[in-house]
């Protein structure tokens, strides 16, 4: 069964399925996302980039992926900082601009806000 908006409905079986048109603008900002996170944090580049605006680029991520672009580009650029903390011996300030930061305190504030430690805080405690 097909419900509003295009969506199919599956009876019985829950939520409903996200539509075909946002799984493929979630893939695509994946890819986009993965190749930039390094050199922009913004959704606004991102959506340009492929050609969407910003609203119909979250809501396409929110459909297909349960969370907003912000937060998927959030959280791909703390994953990538996370391993690099973990797995080599960088200096912060080096993995701040890897991940995309200029500033060594802006990095630290952001790593701080999405896990509640430092960068620092956090690679003694996986370290040990």
């Amino acid at each position: 069964m097909v419900g509003q908006e295009g969506h199919v409905v599956l009876l019985g079986h829950g939520p409903e399925l996200p539509r075909v048109g946002d799984v493929r603008r979630a893939g695509q900002t994946a890819l986009v996302v993965e190749e930039g996170f390094g050199r922009t944090h913004r959704v606004e580049d991102y959506a340009a980039r492929l050609g969407y605006s910003p609203r119909t680029l979250t809501r396409a991520t929110r459909a297909a992926l349960g969370c907003g672009a912000k937060r998927f580009i959030d959280d791909r650029v703390l994953l990538e900082a996370k391993r690099l903390l973990v797995h080599t011996d960088l200096p912060q300030a080096t993995i701040g601009e890897r991940v995309g930061f200029a500033h060594p305190t802006v990095f630290s504030a952001f790593f701080r806000q999405h896990t509640g430690m430092t960068p620092t805080e956090f690679r003694s405690v996986t370290q040990s």
